[in-house]
């Protein structure tokens, strides 16, 4: 049979039949027959299609096929065997779904007129057990509600047989449901060399199962490129029209807007001094250039393309969209840079928007919702928190100063270091005469000067010296410059660590200079007098935080 044959069955078939419509095919690697499949989905006849035995993995995304009439739910197993996938038409509202790896299960649930209606769409593999398989499946059937319309399709590869006590049988009669397909789905021809015959099998492994009355009409239809037979169903549920959105738009083309500015600047602006309230002259001026735009770019309705559209797209997206889009083809096929000014503004405004709308969906959502969607969930980790996110952790981001501010990381340091003044002798001692000066000034004094000694500095007093430096040289220089740091980093949890810095210092000179057996070196650098009088400590470990 080739392609147009099964094609114009098909269309028979459905004969543009206003009942709502479904297809089911095991069809073995659908890479192999993607035009096949496109050509089933541009008939747009089938509301929802149901395909098996896929053959792909997450290395696939969903962008590896797109149609413009169908939103795609997936579940991959592997290259070599399993996998689902159900097209599902864009005027269909969806809202549930659930995919089930251990059992290859899709499960969704629409609304259609208020009706809730529950599809499951399975695979059991040849090799898995029937009664384990069954076990599984009546459990998850347990979970949903038994009152709601339930279609259960798929390939079962367990023969449905009417003479024979089998487990599909016992399993359908368990749960009160009826299988709505009569005809083999599979029919098989092997030759057995031996005996020189061919034998001829036919089996009905791929079924709809419904636990009511909603199925009017089933059919089997020869499939050219796979051993399964389509199988379609007629549906007693009026479906919903596929309205396609309008909005109202201008053309605002460069050649447009040139014609109306040109416009606008003829009109006589000298009326307004004879209006006396703000409200006319308003009125007056947004007559006028109204007036112009309906005599140059008249509105117009504009219906937009239904292509595949995601959980977040809202009209004002869509809007967007359709703009960006079409001062694209208008810059292409006029090319003036006003146009393509005008594209890349919308193309700007439209990835923005489309990010923060596509965050706020995303934001609630938890790791399970993008288990199947590895490429995706890579991506987007970076940009939302979700809800399996146990850090607490909030690092400075950015930081505001003077009006301005800086996200960078070295700016940040610089910014840090600007509130941390230098610490310098006033002693005019050189480095030589510094030992001399403690051998015969300072332990004399010690010893014998009862007036004389060292005081510990309180955190009090730094403050008070620290006011009373000169404004020229270090940024911070006072104690209401200090304040105002305190404020700006208690914001995030820090501290100034200036008057710690120079207490710890104070006392460190306090206990070594009191000390009468400190270290003669350390006395005579304490008071020397270099070229570079900095006493130098380090404000960031090899992490560049902030320490002490």
């Amino acid at each position: 049979m080739n392609n147009s044959k099964f094609i114009d069955n098909l269309k028979n078939y459905s004969k543009n039949d206003p009942k709502f419509q479904i297809l089911h095919l095991n069809i073995n690697s659908i890479l192999n027959n993607l035009n096949d499949v496109d050509s089933i989905l541009n008939l747009r006849q089938f509301d929802i299609v149901f395909l098996c035995e896929t053959k792909l993995d997450d290395s696939f995304p969903n962008s590896f096929y797109k149609n413009d009439h169908y939103f795609i739910i997936r579940l991959d197993r592997s290259r070599h065997g399993g996998g689902l996938i159900v097209f599902i038409k864009n005027s269909l509202v969806v809202t549930k779904s659930v995919l089930l790896e251990k059992l290859e299960l899709i499960y969704f649930q629409i609304r259609i007129n208020g009706q809730k209606i529950n599809f499951v769409y399975s695979y059991k593999a040849p090799n898995l057990k029937e009664q384990l398989f069954i076990d599984h499946l009546e459990e998850f059937l347990h979970s949903l509600s038994l009152n709601e319309p339930l279609f259960i399709i798929g390939d079962l590869n367990m023969d449905y047989n009417l003479t024979t006590n089998s487990n599909i049988r016992k399993f359908i009669d368990n749960n009160e449901l009826i299988n709505f397909v009569t005809k083999p789905t599979r029919i098989s021809t092997k030759y057995y060399k031996k005996p020189n015959v061919t034998r001829r099998t036919s089996i009905m492994i791929d079924l709809i199962l419904h636990n009511g009355d909603l199925v009017e009409e089933t059919e089997v239809i020869d499939c050219p490129f796979s051993d399964h037979h389509f199988v379609v169903a007629k549906l007693a549920v009026k479906k919903p029209s596929n309205v396609l959105k309008t909005i109202d738009c201008r053309n605002l083309s460069a050649v447009n807007m040139f014609r109306i500015n040109s416009m606008i600047d003829e009109i006589d602006f000298k009326q307004l001094r004879n209006l006396n309230d703000i409200d006319s002259k308003w009125m007056f001026l947004k007559n006028e250039i109204t007036n112009i735009l309906d005599k140059v770019a008249p509105l117009r309705k504009i219906t937009l393309k239904n292509s595949n559209q995601f959980p977040w797209y809202d009209e004002e997206l869509l809007k967007l969209k359709h703009l960006k889009d079409a001062s694209y083809k208008r810059h292409n096929r006029t090319c003036p840079s006003e146009d393509k000014d005008l594209f890349e503004y919308y193309n700007k405004l439209f990835k923005s928007y489309n990010e923060e709308r596509m965050i706020e969906y995303f934001k609630d959502k938890t790791v399970n919702d993008f288990k199947n969607s590895k490429k995706f969930w890579e991506y987007y980790s970076s940009k939302i928190n979700i809800k399996s996110d146990k850090s607490s952790s909030n690092p400075i981001s950015h930081v505001k100063y003077n009006g301005t501010s800086t996200e960078n990381k070295n700016e940040l340091c610089n910014l840090f270091n600007k509130f941390f003044t230098s610490i310098s002798s006033s002693s005019e001692c050189s480095f030589d005469e510094a030992p001399l000066f403690v051998d015969d000034q300072l332990d004399m004094n010690l010893t014998n000067d009862p007036c004389f000694k060292f005081s510990l500095t309180t955190a009090n007093e730094v403050e008070e010296l620290l006011s009373t430096l000169p404004s020229t040289g270090a940024p911070v220089t006072n104690v209401e410059d200090f304040n105002i740091l305190n404020n700006e980093l208690s914001k995030y949890n820090l501290e100034c660590y200036q008057h710690r810095l120079i207490k710890r210092i104070a006392r460190f000179i306090y206990k070594v200079c009191n000390n009468k057996n400190g270290p003669m070196e350390l006395k005579a650098s304490l008071v020397k007098n270099k070229d570079i009088k900095t006493v130098t400590y380090k404000l960031r470990n090899n992490c560049m935080f902030y320490m002490p």
